[in-house]
C-alpha cells in the first residue's frame, strides 16, 4: 500500500500473440444435475438463477507454440469449457461494467470533444500459467458452448490447425485476452 503523498504506480500492460500449431484433442460432453442442489452451502453467489439441469462439453487441445521466438517450441494446453451457467456470465454487456461514480452514476471522459464511457473491463478470459520446470503453458477457458461445438467441428478437417491466442500480462499475470482457431497460419498473415 503506498504511504501517504505517495502515488501507486499504474501496471503497465504488455501484450503477446502466441501462435500455436495444434496437434493433438481430447473432447466430452457431460449431463448432470446440478450439485448445488444437493450442497447449496457451497455456492459462492446466490442460486436461484442457476439451471437444475447442467449439460457442458468440454475440449482440450494442445500444440506446439511457433511464436514469439523466445517461446517457440513451448508447450501450450488449452481447456475449453461450454458451459451457459448465468453464474459465468458470458451474457454480460458494456452496459454491465460501466464504471460509477461517487454518486452511483455512469462515469464519461472527453475524447476529441466528445463524451465516451469509462469501463472496467474483465482482465481477460482466463489465466495463462506456466508449468514450473518445464517449457509448457496451460490455460482453462469458460465459454459458450456452440463455440466449444464450432472448435470440434473445425477439429474434423483434414486440414492443419492453428490457434492464435492473444495474451496480456499485467503485473505478474498473464490474461488471454482472446483466442481464434483456423485453418490459415497466423505467422502468415
Amino acid at each position: 500500500m503506498p504511504g501517504p503523498g505517495r502515488r501507486k504506480r499504474a501496471t503497465a500492460e504488455v501484450h503477446t500473440h502466441l501462435s500455436i500449431v495444434m496437434e493433438d484433442c481430447e473432447a466430452s460432453v457431460s449431463a448432470r444435475v446440478n450439485h448445488y442442489a444437493y450442497e447449496p452451502q457451497y455456492a459462492f453467489q446466490t442460486l436461484d438463477d442457476q439451471p437444475v439441469y447442467e449439460f457442458r462439453n468440454a475440449l482440450v487441445v494442445r500444440g506446439r507454440i511457433t511464436a514469439p521466438e523466445e517461446r517457440e517450441d513451448d508447450c501450450c494446453e488449452i481447456t475449453l469449457y461450454g458451459e451457459a451457467s448465468p453464474a459465468r456470465d458470458l451474457d454480460a454487456r458494456l452496459a454491465d461494467i460501466t464504471a460509477l461514480d461517487k454518486h452511483g452514476a455512469p462515469r464519461f471522459r472527453t475524447y476529441r470533444g466528445r463524451e465516451v464511457p469509462v469501463y472496467k473491463p474483465p482482465d481477460g478470459l482466463g489465466v495463462l500459467d506456466k508449468a514450473k520446470g518445464e517449457p509448457l503453458w496451460r490455460t482453462s477457458l469458460f465459454i459458450k458452448p456452440w463455440l466449444v461445438e464450432q472448435w470440434m467441428a473445425l477439429l474434423g478437417s483434414s486440414r492443419d490447425l492453428f490457434i492464435s491466442l492473444h495474451e496480456c500480462k499485467v503485473g505478474r499475470k498473464r490474461w488471454v485476452r482472446g483466442i481464434e482457431l483456423g485453418t490459415a497460419n497466423p505467422e502468415e498473415e
